[in-house]
């Protein structure tokens, strides 16, 4: 089947495969590129196609959140079904195309970007759920992600039609079994709005897988089906319309994950509601399930509309505050330190105040608690220094006023006197001063102490908060350090089950590989004793044994389709193809049977390099594959590359016989075969001498086995067949009386071997064979007749070799030539129609393809039937037979022009038709046909001047002519 040709597109690569199809990148003539899916027709159903291609093509009104179909063609008689779509992605730099879908960008998204994302998907699906329709399908590989003109991301749902239910001849698993709803794998049935429920359970699986970054269930098995990688994509999930072993195992890892558990809670209400929503998506029973997307799809906007709503709020009352904003994420358990009071601050506590950042380490806080300690002493020192300033710079030290100077000298000397008089007097003034001085500063003083203490206080608190701070924070670092140790130890244990469920599983499959593989011995050793032994005289036997073949045959079919190239059944595959090839070519499927022992040997010697799988039933089924090989080859005409076959056989039955030495016999008389089928190959491209001495030789070599064991049929039989050659050879050389001693001696070995093994129908039919060539060559009847009866009970059964069929017919030509010439035309004419039926049925079966001889025989058959119609007086009924008859010597004389033979009989059936014409009243026709036979005569005699019968023909052809 090939690729399907949708007008303007032009394939370019192959961009992937899924189990629904696979894909292709193309070119348009609009010059944009575009992905052609050519879907698999065992895994879709066309009415399902139709309807959504015929849906999401409509431009008019097109499903927003959804991939346009461009173009698409349903599967015709040889090609299959292709859909065109957008391209959504790009070629990178190393030459690979990548695509934008959730599969590849899923986990990328994160905080808001990812509830927009969540958002974006749920209002697709809703918009094809208001439609009436429903994906059944969905995973991340069917979604994809491209920009918008405003900067952000659009989200598009594709590959609808293609989705999981019951019914599907061969769906492959691939990621699809991880997304699919628990009914979806029990049943298919979509009906009565189930299909919308499991877009439902998808939907909720991607979602959950959005935000946390893995599956809400089957996680594990994921990985583990991840590390088999292509064996387990390519696994039927659905096969001949019935679920798989592998969706039942899904199914009951799903029931026993049932709770669905969220690795952490969100840090706000609106996560929060949207985690309620997808929990709700995720429910096990599809009737705790919203009915639709567009239920969840609203909701979904209630949270985000409320967003909205909160944010302008928030714009309107305090503008500013936005610009101030960190983007720094403030742990929950850390409370911010209260702001002081908004009052004046004094220069020590302009100095002290620090600002603590709420998110700051507990060493930090300490280095900021020592820094203002110090700062506050600091602080102190100062305070004192700038008061002893303000009183040095005071009114003590400033001179006195201008009209005071009059008076001056005489207060001075007034007081000066006072002075002499009273020596105490100066002490006592000074310390009056002095204590005048004491008083404001030590009310100063008093008044820096209290400050002092105020500020003291509050540093104090201060440091009280922050002590309480770092006490918090290091209690909740040890208990976030006691819940992580908790978890790990609860992680470990939970990994030692796994591990130990892992190691119990990998036991049982094992053991499940082990016994498949057993019983796929005890089928082989069955079906090879059906092949092996198809003579017996048992009544009933050859139906039983012809509905066991086709039985075997489905078998191995679907042992070699599910067992594909899995590495644990590489020699059951090689056994399976081998067996299935011998069933085709005794079914006549020649070119499957061609087909399927090319791959049976590829294998065998791929087993046969490995010294691990070596075996000496590999060497010997390889050596029959060849054997069988060479055969199909040769009733192809391709006689060189069966002749390599035969060889290839002989060789490797060689090996057998070193290898195990009870195969000796067999492997002597299967060399023996082989070079007479050699002998076969030579004969057929005319190398006569070399055919005849390599007869010769087999003969003498087959001539001692018989002597070494004279009562082995097989021997003989193989022994008569060189006989048979010989005279085969020597009656195309000329050599009569020697092929017909080779024929008798032929004959009379077969009977032996018929005395041996009466069920054997290859003797029978060599025989038969032999018994005719001698009738034929001495035209002995009661030979003819012997050689009807053998070849007439046993040639019925081997509708699949012409070469039997042939010498048959040529037996009845020659009984019905005899009945002729004895006066009963009636018998003769019903001895070439059954001639004729034998043939009849091969010639139009293979056409072009029948050989040479056999199209030779029919068309001599025909021709003396209406020879004998014409003795009757039925010219106008043997005008048919013999327009066949010129028909078919047409063909073989143009296939091979060198045969005169063939265009002898060609002259002469034109001539009987011209003379039928004639006797039919059609003179034109008769004109035609005789213009025609002059012609082909008279080419004849030139090539062949001693034929007297040629030279005959033209002058009665001539005759004809001139009477017309």
């Amino acid at each position: 089947m090939r690729l399907p040709e949708l007008r303007g597109y032009q394939y370019e690569d192959l961009l992937g495969e899924d189990p629904y199809g696979w894909s292709f990148i193309a070119s348009h003539e609009s010059d944009e590129r575009r992905v052609i899916k050519v879907l698999k027709s065992q895994a879709t159903d066309e009415s399902f196609l139709k309807r959504y291609f015929k849906t999401f093509s409509d431009t008019e009104d097109p499903i927003k959140g959804t991939v346009q179909v461009f173009d698409y063609a349903i599967q015709g008689s040889d090609s299959a079904t292709a859909v065109s779509t957008p391209f959504f992605g790009w070629k990178s730099k190393n030459k690979r195309w990548q695509v934008t879908s959730m599969k590849r960008l899923g986990n990328l998204f994160e905080g808001d970007q990812a509830f927009e994302v969540v958002r974006d998907l749920a209002e697709s699906l809703s918009n094809v759920h208001r439609e009436g329709l429903f994906h059944g399908g969905l995973r991340p590989a069917s979604i994809f992600v491209t920009g918008d003109s405003g900067g952000f991301q659009d989200v598009m749902v594709g590959d609808f039609g293609q989705l999981l239910m019951g019914g599907l001849q061969y769906l492959e698993a691939g990621d699809l079994l991880f997304y699919v709803s628990p009914e979806q794998l029990g049943d298919g049935d979509f009906s009565k709005g189930r299909g919308l429920k499991w877009d439902v359970y998808a939907f909720g699986v991607i979602a959950f897988q959005i935000l946390t970054g893995h599956l809400p269930r089957l996680e594990r098995l994921q990985q583990q089906c991840l590390k088999h990688g292509e064996a387990f994509s390519t696994t039927a999930a659905i096969s001949y319309g019935s679920f798989t072993p592998v969706s039942e195992h899904f199914l009951r890892q799903l029931e026993k994950e049932k709770p669905v558990e969220w690795p952490e809670d969100f840090a706000d209400d609106r996560m929060d509601a949207l985690r309620s929503i997808i929990q709700s998506c995720l429910e096990f029973d599809l009737e705790n399930r919203p009915s639709c997307m567009v239920q969840v799809s609203e909701a979904i906007d209630l949270i985000w509309q409320g967003e909205q709503d909160e944010a302008v709020e928030s714009e309107e009352v305090a503008p500013e505050r936005l610009k101030n904003v960190s983007l720094t994420p403030v742990p929950a358990q850390i409370e911010p330190l209260p702001e002081l009071e908004a009052e004046p601050k004094p220069l020590i506590e302009t100095d002290l105040e620090t600002k603590v950042s709420p998110i700051a380490q507990p060493s930090a806080i300490e280095s900021n608690v020592s820094d203002e300690v110090e700062a506050e002493e600091v602080a102190k020192t100062e305070v004192v220094e700038t008061a002893f300033e303000e009183i040095d710079g005071g009114m003590i030290g400033d001179e006195l006023p201008d009209h005071a100077e009059a008076r001056r000298s005489k207060s001075l000397e007034a007081i000066e006197l006072a002075f002499r008089n009273r020596p105490a007097l100066k002490w006592q003034i000074m310390a009056v001063i002095a204590m005048l001085c004491v008083i404001p500063l030590g009310v100063l003083a008093i008044k820096n102490y209290q400050e002092l203490q105020a500020v003291e206080q509050e540093a104090t608190i201060k440091t009280t908060k922050l002590q309480a701070s770092v006490d918090e924070q290091a209690e909740a670092y040890l208990n976030e350090l006691a819940r992580n140790q908790e978890n790990s130890e609860q992680l470990k244990s939970e990994l030692d089950e796994v591990e130990d469920s892992h190691s119990r599983l990998l036991g049982e499959a094992t053991l499940a590989r082990q016994i498949l593989r057993q019983t796929q011995a005890s089928g082989d050793e069955f079906f090879r004793l059906v092949l092996d032994n198809r003579d017996t005289d048992v009544p009933g036997f050859r139906e039983k044994r012809a509905a066991a073949l086709t039985d075997a045959q489905k078998h191995y079919e679907r042992l070699i389709e599910v067992y594909g190239d899995a590495p644990d059944f590489i020699i059951s595959t090689a056994n399976a193809y081998f067996y299935l090839g011998r069933i085709y070519r005794e079914m006549g499927m020649f070119g499957r049977s061609l087909g399927t022992f090319n791959e049976a040997e590829r294998r065998y010697v791929a087993l046969l390099e490995d010294s691990r799988t070596q075996s000496v039933e590999f060497i010997r089924n390889l050596a029959i594959a060849k054997r069988a090989l060479g055969q199909l080859s040769a009733k192809d005409g391709k006689y060189a590359i069966a002749r390599h076959y035969f060889t290839e056989s002989s060789r490797f039955w060689t090996e057998a016989r070193a290898a195990d030495s009870e195969l000796s016999k067999e492997a002597g008389v299967s060399i023996h075969e082989n070079s007479l089928s050699v002998v076969d190959c030579e004969y057929a491209i005319g190398r006569y001498d070399a055919a005849l001495d390599a007869t010769r030789s087999v003969g003498a070599q087959l001539l001692k086995l018989q002597e070494s064991d004279p009562g082995d049929a097989r021997v003989i039989g193989a022994l008569a067949h060189s006989f048979s050659l010989g005279g085969r050879i020597m009656e195309s050389k000329g050599e009569v009386e020697l092929a017909k001693e080779a024929y008798q001696q032929s004959a009379d070995l077969y009977a032996q071997s018929v005395k041996l093994n009466a069920a054997a129908e290859e003797y029978q039919l060599g025989l038969g064979n032999s018994l005719a060539r001698v009738g034929l060559l001495s035209r002995d009847i009661n030979k003819l007749k012997g050689a009807v009866e053998i070849l007439g009970r046993v040639v019925v059964h081997h509708p699949f070799e012409p070469s039997y069929q042939k010498i048959l017919a040529d037996v009845y030509g020659v009984l019905a030539r005899d009945q002729r010439d004895g006066g009963r035309s009636s018998n003769a004419i019903e001895l070439e129609h059954e001639a004729i039926s034998i043939l009849r049925p091969i010639v139009r079966s293979k056409g072009l393809q029948t050989p040479a001889d056999v199209l030779y025989t029919y068309s001599l058959r025909l021709a003396h039937l209406a020879e004998l119609l014409g003795d009757e007086g039925d010219f106008d009924e043997s005008r048919e037979p013999l327009v066949e008859a010129i028909s078919v010597l047409e063909n073989i004389s143009q296939r091979d022009k060198s045969m005169t033979t063939y265009r002898r009989a060609l002259a002469r059936a034109r001539g009987l038709a011209g003379f039928a014409c004639l006797k039919s009243g059609d003179k034109s026709g008769a004109r035609e046909h005789l213009e025609l036979a002059k012609a082909e005569w008279e080419s004849y005699v030139q090539a062949n001047p001693d034929d007297i019968d040629a030279e005959q023909a033209v002058r009665w052809t001539t005759d004809q002519l001139r009477g017309l």
